[in-house]
């Protein structure tokens, strides 16, 4: 796994916690999501209904 980025000054030896790891996950899963809606919004196969 990658280190998080704003602990990458930490090194190798840079242990995250479970916690960590999944608040950067859920961050990128999120900024993905929010870029991919803003990518489905504009053709016409977005549903209204979202």
């Amino acid at each position: 796994m990658e280190a998080l980025s704003a602990d990458i000054a930490q090194g190798p030896s840079f242990r995250p916690s479970h916690e960590q790891v999944l608040a950067e996950v859920e961050k990128h899963v999120w900024i993905v999501r929010n870029q991919l809606v803003g990518q489905l919004e504009k053709t016409d196969a977005w549903p209204a209904r979202l």
